[in-house]
């Protein structure tokens, strides 16, 4: 072979080459905007050949992966419950659970009144009824003893001015804001006896030769919240934010930090689920909202990577 023809065919070699690269399946990873879910996040900086990142509200985040449009994302049991997620994804990992970050707050002077008959600010599209019911149940009430009103987790402390509400549901950095304007915390996630998850959820419809990106990011997430510091270090470079409001941003919450941590909880996960499943059943008369009935099962686990 002349010197020409081998130079023609390393040529072709490496034009083969970089087009695979360029055409190469990238996992599309859509991040909502809640503190713990940009865990992984520096992992898919060092990535871009590899992972096509994108930032969008909690909702939004899901409504366009059940809808098909990624690959991956991140969302709470009640929210895997409304969106009938289990059609169309696999568990494969772990985020947090609620550990105080999300509570109930009445007004000012209210703490000690029955709650029969009472009305609550509660927003349909966050996880306020999950603990909102188990308040109740605590009291031997149900969400037939009281009423609702829609409301935007961004407007908690306007309804602690509004007379007619008794409480509100909310999550920080709401919670503090609604007890600035005069509120009271009775109850919050620590006291509930079901725990809200947090989950990394992979769309049914990926391809063989992405899993293996996927289970990279769902290990380097557990990586990051085992080496804190520096999470907190990059997250608050992305966020624009000082390092005590990086780790303010944390707070109430409880972080998984391994695969044996996370495939602990396996046999709660499911629990979980169907107890927020039991909550939208519950709600269903007061919002109007046609609930799908379903039970959710272990299958739900991708079994090769859930806990690695």
């Amino acid at each position: 072979m002349t010197i020409y023809a081998k130079s023609a065919v390393l040529l072709a070699a490496s034009v083969s080459f970089f087009a695979a690269s360029a055409f190469a399946e990238k996992v599309k990873v859509c991040v909502g905007d809640f503190p713990p879910y940009e865990l992984g996040s520096e992992f898919l900086s060092k990535n871009p050949n590899d992972y096509e990142v994108t930032r969008e509200s909690v909702v939004v985040c899901m409504r366009r992966f059940t809808a098909g449009f990624f690959d991956v994302a991140m969302i709470d049991t009640m929210g895997f419950a409304t969106a009938q997620a289990a059609k169309n994804s696999k568990i494969v990992g772990l985020v947090d659970y609620s550990d105080g970050v999300d509570a109930l707050v009445v007004q000012k002077g209210k703490e000690k009144e029955p709650i029969k008959g009472t009305t609550w600010g509660v927003s349909f599209e966050a996880a306020s009824p999950f603990f909102l019911g188990q308040y109740l149940l605590k009291n031997n009430l149900t969400f037939n003893d009281i009423k609702v009103q829609d409301m935007k987790l961004e407007n908690s402390k306007n309804f602690m001015t509004n007379k007619r509400i008794h409480g509100i549901v909310s999550w920080e950095p709401f919670v503090t804001e609604s007890v600035t304007a005069g509120g009271t915390v009775v109850y919050t996630s620590k006291d509930a006896p079901k725990k809200l998850y947090d989950m990394v959820v992979m769309s049914n419809k990926i391809s063989a030769a992405k899993k293996p990106l996927v289970a990279k990011y769902v290990s380097a997430r557990l990586k990051e919240a085992e080496q804190l510091p520096n999470f907190l270090k990059f997250y608050g470079t992305l966020k624009k934010k000082s390092a005590a409001d990086s780790a303010a941003d944390l707070e109430g919450l409880y972080l998984f930090k391994g695969a044996a941590d996370v495939a602990s909880k396996k046999a709660d996960l499911i629990s979980s689920l169907n107890e927020a499943q039991a909550t939208l059943e519950a709600v269903a008369p007061l919002t109007k909202a046609k609930v799908v009935k379903q039970k959710f099962e272990a299958s739900l686990y991708e079994a090769d990577m859930f806990g690695k």
